[in-house]
C-alpha cells in the first residue's frame, strides 16, 4: 500500500532513549488513535498497542471507563448541528467583521462593505453583513502582515461602526502542560548541546530559517482589463484631469455641481454609462472622485479600465477604472474618514529547512564546523509502490541518531517506523 509519508525528524536524541519512542510525545497512529480522543495526558501510549493478554484488555477498558464514553444524552445525539465557530478556509483566508451602529452596539445587516489591503496587485473583497451583523471576505495573496482597509460607501452609510474580529479562538484546552524540568544526569549533554547551538547560529544563522518564495497570482480580480496605460510610455502631465481627457478614451470626464464624475464609455452597446465607476487605487475602493482627480498622476504607474458592467458579488460595477502606484501604498493617498484602517496578520510564509550540502569539492573541503543535531526535516514526501531513495547530508557530530518516519495512506491508514543511524568519527 502506499502511503504519504511523513519524515518528521532525524534528531540526536541524549541516551538513554527507547526505540520507538518519538520527539514529539507519541507515534502518529498512537495519536490519531488514541491520545486525540482524551482527555488529559496517558503515560504510555504504547503499552496500549504492543502489549498483548487479557491485562492489556482490561487496561483499555479502565482506560475507555475514565473518559466516561459509556455516558451520553439522547438530546445531544439528536440535536441539530452547531454552526462552526471558525469556518474551514479550505482558499483563502477568511476575514470576519462585525457592523453595529454608532452608539448603540445594535447589529446592522445588509450592510454592503469593501475589504482591500493596499498593494500593486488589485484585489478586492466585497461582502454584505448578514442579521447578526457579521460578514465573512476572502482574501487571495494575503501573506505576511499587512495594512487591511475596510470601508463602506459614504453616501450610503457614514454611521456604521465596523470591527474587524480577531481570528483566533478565545478557548484553550483544559489539559495540564507537563512541568519543565532538567535531568541532572543530562547536564553534560545539554551543555553540549548548547555549545552546538552557539555554534550553528554563529557560522549559518544567516540561512536559516529561510522563506520559500511566494507564488503569486499578479492578476487582477476583475482578469484582464480592457484597457491598459503605462503612464510612463505617454507624455506625463501634472493634472489628472488632463491625463484621462488626453489618452483615455474609455473615461469620460464630467464636471457637475458637486464636483467631478467619471463615466465609462460601454464598447459593447456604444453607449456612456450614467453611474460613476468603481475607482480603485492600489486595489482600495475611492468613493470621492474629487479626491483621485487631486492626485498627482506623476505617482501613477498603470492605469486600467474595465469598460463594461461588472458584477462583483451582490452589486453590478458600471465599469472599473484602477490606478495602480508605483509601490502599491497608496503614495499617502488621504483615505476616507469612516474608513477602517487595521494592521493584520496575513498567511506566514512557508519557511525552509536549511541544510548544507556538500556536493562540490569546494564544499566538501569547507572548513565551517557543522555541529547540526537535526539533519533532515521533510514534512511532505509522496511515496510509491517503488522504492523512494532521500538523501541528505549528516554534520561533524558523530553520535547515534534517530530517524522517525510517520504517515498516512489515501484510505486514511496511519503508520509510523524508526530505526537508529550512527555516524562514526572521520579517521
Amino acid at each position: 500500500m502506499a502511503y504519504d509519508v511523513i519524515l518528521y525528524q532525524v534528531v540526536l536524541l541524549p541516551p538513554p532513549w527507547t526505540s520507538g519512542s518519538s520527539t514529539n510525545g507519541c507515534a502518529i497512529d498512537r495519536y490519531l488513535w488514541l491520545t486525540a480522543d482524551l482527555q488529559g495526558p496517558v503515560e504510555n501510549p504504547d503499552y496500549y498497542f504492543t502489549a498483548t493478554g487479557p491485562e492489556a484488555a482490561e487496561a483499555a477498558d479502565n482506560l475507555m471507563l475514565t473518559q466516561g464514553w459509556s455516558r451520553f444524552k439522547w438530546e445531544d445525539v439528536l440535536a441539530a448541528p452547531k454552526p462552526f465557530d471558525f469556518l474551514p478556509e479550505l482558499n483563502w483566508p477568511l476575514v470576519e467583521a462585525q457592523f453595529t451602529q454608532a452608539g448603540t452596539n445594535r447589529s446592522r445587516g445588509g450592510v454592503t462593505a469593501y475589504l482591500a489591503a493596499p498593494s500593486r496587485i488589485t484585489q478586492l473583497s466585497i461582502a454584505q453583513s448578514n442579521a447578526q451583523g457579521r460578514a465573512l471576505f476572502e482574501l487571495r495573496t494575503f501573506h505576511s502582515p499587512k495594512e487591511l482597509v475596510l470601508q463602506t460607501e459614504a453616501w450610503q452609510d457614514s454611521t456604521c461602526k465596523m470591527t474587524i474580529l480577531d481570528p483566533f479562538s478565545t478557548r484553550y484546552t483544559t489539559a495540564p502542560l507537563p512541568p519543565f524540568g532538567l535531568t541532572p544526569r543530562f547536564q553534560s549533554d545539554y551543555a553540549k548541546r548548547h555549545l552546538q547551538a552557539q555554534v550553528q547560529q554563529i557560522f549559518a544563522g544567516k540561512y536559516q530559517p529561510r522563506s520559500a518564495q511566494v507564488r503569486v497570482d499578479s492578476l487582477s480580480f476583475y482578469g484582464k482589463p480592457n484597457e491598459t496605460y503605462l503612464l510612463d510610455k505617454y507624455t506625463r502631465f501634472k493634472v489628472m484631469e488632463e491625463v484621462l481627457r488626453e489618452y483615455v478614451p474609455g473615461v469620460v470626464v464630467r464636471i457637475r455641481k458637486d464636483g467631478f464624475h467619471l463615466l465609462v464609455v460601454d464598447q459593447v452597446n456604444k453607449t456612456v454609462m450614467q453611474e460613476n465607476p468603481m475607482v480603485l487605487l492600489d486595489g482600495v475602493p475611492v468613493f470621492n472622485i474629487n479626491k483621485i482627480m487631486a492626485m498627482n498622476p506623476l505617482k501613477i504607474q498603470r492605469l486600467e479600465v474595465v469598460d463594461g458592467h461588472y458584477f462583483h458579488g451582490p452589486v453590478v460595477y458600471s465599469g472599473i477604472v484602477s490606478f495602480t502606484t508605483y509601490k502599491g501604498d497608496l503614495e499617502g493617498f488621504p483615505l476616507d474618514a469612516h474608513a477602517l484602517v487595521q494592521e493584520y496578520e496575513g498567511v506566514q510564509q512557508h519557511r525552509e529547512f536549511y541544510a548544507p550540502r556538500y556536493d562540490t569539492p569546494q564544499a566538501a573541503t569547507s572548513r565551517l564546523p557543522d555541529l547540526r543535531n537535526l539533519l533532515y526535516w521533510n514534512p511532505n514526501i509522496t511515496t510509491s509502490k517503488e522504492p523512494q531513495r532521500l538523501e541528505f547530508y549528516t554534520g561533524d557530530q558523530a553520535g547515534r541518531y534517530l530517524v522517525v518516519l510517520q504517515g498516512l495512506a489515501a484510505t486514511g491508514l496511519s503508520g509510523s517506523h524508526s530505526f537508529v543511524l550512527e555516524v562514526k568519527p572521520v579517521l
